[in-house]
């Protein structure tokens, strides 16, 4: 904290030859971790440092001189970076570089400002980093508090006619004002991040690989998670599921159910943000785009560009969540419906043992099949899980981190990593689908839902779905939620809980999806040739163990 309030600006000055690029990466480092800037801002700050003088290097060449400019400007720190000569933006240049690497750049520019001026003859860029902030679930755990006590001191000193007044009149405008938010963006951003995580698979094709059969294997491993899940806890929320009979007539209809995925024109779905026809598209337009793209110029900048339009909305979106978490939990308890939410520990502990039950499997089936003992790889899997649940999302140190601990520790080739994880972790969160099944069942046991088969086969469907199209951003699920909610006629009465849910259990969820990510990499890696099985089965340094 001293370190923030004492900071003071700071520059420096060099031409841009590899080592003085080198040593202007590190000067900038040096001072971001002195001032106590965050590991993941520090790595952020100079992937997108690093490009910009690599590109400008490219451009003007190494003799160029430039000055770096490191600063604090309320609460943010901020770098800019002079070079004087004709105008040229250094971030929207293309070069080959492993840092322009547009799979590993998507979670490095969440919530970074980028700014770039021309100004008397010098090319300004400036990088700002967001306020650093608290834990998800902190911030939830204060709505919560505060929701409750302003809710609770109304009751108190405010008489029932005025909490009813002010509800109607206030209060219920504004949280339908925000279910409707929801459903209007959750369709935009559903469709960009499917479609340029297809995209990213062509990087999938370029190490030898296939990137349908790849989508396919994630979309099966989900829809297993998703049956199991449903399985496991329809006997904790005994529904009332009518019985149909079995006939052709039955078959027929729930064929053309699930064959309405197809559009009938391309208008429609996102008009009526019809979730499966919209990832139909979106996937279909990624792998189209991702084959052509060789021949059109700048369309991968394109497709880059509609992925941070995505992710920012998702961010500032879910950013939200906490306030009218505070807000719903007001308007409930002044309007005496705050039942459910005591309620909400179930759906939170039956989640998180599923998914813990689903990460032993897959450690399991891919120990036996790589003949590793299995708490050894368990070990090696422990600290990149630790660190995800203590930061609560996902950015640009979980790519880094990620493909340095599967080289050290799982013998993955590093390059295959960095290629794989970024489209992995936005396509494969099987323990999302836990959570999506787990709560919809919940919502409809509490709300008392008359379902039947067909609800129970669609919901399935639509966890898989939403799994798959959903950003990895803590609190994201929640446009998850809205579009199942829409699709199975869910009543919007339990936001407040799905809200509360999501938050919590997404925290776990970024650390299983991870721990899962990483064992199927493993099994990717060996059927492509990447995988050393020597180091996989190779204790751990300092460890006595023996090989598995």
């Amino acid at each position: 904290m001293l370190n923030r309030i004492r900071f003071k600006k700071r520059s420096y000055a060099f031409d841009l030859k590899p080592t003085s690029i080198d040593q202007a990466s590190e000067w900038l480092v040096e001072n971001l971790e002195e001032a106590g800037a965050e590991k993941s801002d520090r790595l952020r700050m100079r992937l997108l440092f690093e490009e910009a003088l690599l590109n400008t290097a490219e451009h003007s060449g190494a003799e160029q001189q430039a000055t770096a400019y490191l600063e604090r400007r309320q609460g943010r720190y901020s770098l800019r970076l002079v070079t004087t000569g004709e105008r040229f933006n250094p971030l929207q240049a293309g070069t080959e570089s492993e840092q322009d690497e547009w799979s590993v750049s998507l979670f490095s520019v969440i919530d970074m400002h980028v700014h770039y001026a021309y100004s008397l003859g010098s090319n300004v860029v400036r990088l700002s980093l967001p306020r650093t902030t608290w834990n998800p679930v902190l911030k939830i755990i204060i709505a919560i508090a505060v929701g409750a006590l302003i809710g609770i001191i109304g009751n108190v000193f405010i008489p029932d006619s005025a909490q009813e007044a002010f509800s109607e009149t206030v209060l219920h405008p504004i949280a339908d004002m925000w279910v409707r938010l929801l459903q209007a963006v959750s369709g935009p951003i559903i469709f960009l991040t499917a479609l340029t995580a297809t995209f990213g698979t062509k990087r999938i094709a370029d190490f030898g690989g296939s990137r349908v059969s790849t989508v396919v294997r994630y979309f099966a491993i989900s829809a297993l998670v998703s049956v199991f899940s449903i399985a496991c806890s329809l006997p904790f929320f005994p529904l009332d599921i009518a019985a149909t009979e079995a006939n052709r007539q039955v078959v027929s209809n729930t064929l053309d159910g699930i064959l309405q995925i197809v559009p009938g024109n391309l208008v429609e779905p996102f008009s009526s943000a019809n979730t499966p026809q919209l990832l139909l598209i979106a996937i279909a337009t990624g792998y189209v785009l991702a084959t052509i793209e060789p021949q059109i110029s700048g369309l991968k900048s394109l497709v880059q560009q509609l992925n941070v339009l995505g992710l920012t909305v998702a961010n500032y979106t879910c950013a939200l969540v906490p306030f009218f978490v505070g807000l719903l939990l007001c308007l409930k308890i002044w309007t005496h419906d705050i039942d459910l939410l005591g309620a909400i520990w179930v759906p939170l502990v039956l989640s998180a043992v599923l998914s813990g039950v689903v990460v032993l499997a897959a450690l399991l089936v891919t120990s036996a099949r790589m003949r590793v003992n299995p708490m050894l790889l368990a070990r090696k899997l422990k600290d990149p899980f630790v660190d995800a649940l203590k930061r609560g999302t996902l950015d640009f140190t979980t790519v880094d981190d990620l493909a340095t601990s599967c080289k050290q520790l799982l013998g993955i080739n590093r390059e295959f990593s960095r290629a794989i994880l970024p489209q992995g972790l936005f396509l494969y969160m099987p323990t999302s689908t836990v959570g999506i099944c787990v709560f919809v069942l919940f919502a409809a046991y509490t709300q008392q839902l008359e379902i039947d088969q067909a609800w129970v086969i669609s919901a399935a469907v639509l966890a898989v779905i939403m799994a798959v199209a959903t950003p990895p951003v803590t609190g994201a699920n929640l446009l998850s939620f809205v579009m199942v909610f829409t699709y199975l006629a869910i009543p919007n009465d339990a936001f407040l809980d799905v809200m509360v849910f999501d938050i919590v259990f997404g925290v776990l969820c970024i650390a299983t999806d991870q721990a899962m990510l990483q064992i199927e990499t493993i099994n990717q890696a060996e059927r492509m040739g990447f995988l050393d099985a020597k180091t996989l089965r190779a204790p751990i340094a300092n460890d006595a163990s023996p090989r598995g």
